[in-house]
């Protein structure tokens, strides 16, 4: 539904979406669960649609946060 909101230039709809989502992802998923990155993903690119940089940035760096603990372990260094 968000992509549908987005392509029907009603990007804070899709906010709405995204963060109604992601709520009912977080009550019912592990906190690092895989979901997880597509949803904050979709929600950093709408935040960076509406000039909403911080908000965006944030959204990005969980989804990178949860990506590289799955990909990675949670015991991992650079």
């Amino acid at each position: 539904m968000g992509s549908a909101y987005i392509l029907l230039d009603q990007p804070q709809k899709a906010v709405d979406f995204y963060q109604k989502a992601l709520e009912i992802e977080l009550k019912t998923l592990p906190q690092d669960h895989p979901t997880l990155i597509d949803t904050y993903n979709e929600l950093g690119s709408v935040n960076l649609r509406l000039n909403e940089w911080t908000k965006a940035l944030e959204k990005y760096e969980e989804s990178l946060r949860i990506a590289q603990h799955n990909l990675l372990g949670s015991d991992w260094k650079l």
